[in-house]
């Protein structure tokens, strides 16, 4: 039984060309997808298919492009 992904959860991270092993540090809220407001402040875990706002720190320096008020899409699996 896998574990819904929690603070300091073990995941890795696609965005683009990038797969990248990281660690979710802090839940911060989770969204409302279609309208983009913040449906639960620092909710304890993530259930399937939902928007989050995340804090993740990178195993290694990664680069990934910022744009201003942009929302970046990213997939975040458990590492096997």
């Amino acid at each position: 039984m896998r574990r819904a992904p929690g603070a300091w959860h073990q995941v890795l991270v696609h965005h683009h060309s990038v797969n990248e092993p990281a660690t979710v540090r802090k839940l911060i809220a989770t969204l409302n997808k279609s309208t983009g407001q913040v449906i639960k402040e620092k909710p304890r875990f993530l259930p399937k298919h939902c928007s989050a706002t995340v804090e993740i720190q990178f195993a290694r320096p990664t680069c990934l492009e910022v744009f201003a008020g942009a929302v970046w899409r990213l997939l975040m699996q458990p590492e096997p």
